[in-house]
C-alpha cells in the first residue's frame, strides 16, 4: 500500500505492522486494510483493492529483480503512485550514457493526493549498476520529486568525468 499511501498512512503502518513484531494485532490490520480502501471508494472497498492489486502484479512482473518487488523499485512506485506514462523512451544503446528511461505524463494526478494536479511533468530514471534492470529515478520536475541539477553529469559519467563539483552539464 505504501506507494499509494498518505505520510500518516505509512507512519501509522510503520508503527503498528512491523513484521519482526511477534504480538501484530492481526484485527486491527484487517479492519486498516478495510478503511483504506473504503477511504478510496466507499461504494466498493474490494473492487478499489482488486483493481490496485493488478496493478501490482503487473509492476512486479515488469520491474521486479532478484533484489525487489516491483513495487519495491522506484519505476514501480512512481507507476503505482501516477499511473501509467503517456510517453516512455528507453535508451539502452547510447555509449556514452548509462541506460536511462524517461517518462512524461501530460496530466499527472498523485493517487495519495499529496500534491495537486500537474501537468506536462517528467521523470529520468537510470539503472546506475548495469545487468540488474534496478532503474532509480535520477531526476524529475515533480514537486515533492527527486530533483538533482547534476543528472547530466550522472547519466553521462561514462563518458564525461568531471572534478568540479559546481559543473552541472555534461559537453555535447
Amino acid at each position: 500500500l505504501r506507494p499509494v499511501s498518505t505520510q500518516n498512512e505509512n507512519d501509522f503502518t510503520d508503527n503498528n505492522f512491523q513484521k519482526d513484531t511477534p504480538d501484530r494485532d492481526t484485527l486491527l490490520m484487517k479492519k486498516y486494510f478495510y478503511d483504506f480502501w473504503a477511504k478510496r471508494n466507499s461504494d466498493n472497498p474490494k473492487e478499489e483493492w482488486l483493481k490496485y492489486r493488478e496493478e501490482v502484479i503487473k509492476v512486479n512482473k515488469k520491474w521486479g529483480n532478484v533484489f525487489r518487488k516491483g513495487y519495491d523499485t522506484d519505476r514501480g512506485r512512481v507507476y503505482l503512485q501516477y499511473g501509467p506514462p503517456d510517453i516512455m523512451v528507453e535508451s539502452t544503446d547510447d555509449p556514452t550514457a548509462k541506460p536511462y528511461e524517461i517518462w512524461e505524463y501530460y496530466k499527472l494526478k498523485d493517487r495519495t493526493n499529496k500534491i495537486p494536479e500537474q501537468t506536462y511533468k517528467k521523470f529520468l530514471f537510470y539503472e546506475p549498476n548495469q545487468g540488474n534492470n534496478e532503474y532509480v529515478l535520477l531526476h524529475s520536475d515533480v514537486k515533492g520529486e527527486i530533483s538533482d541539477p547534476r543528472w547530466q553529469m550522472m547519466l553521462y559519467q561514462r563518458s564525461y568525468l568531471s572534478t568540479d563539483i559546481d559543473d552541472i552539464n555534461a559537453p555535447g
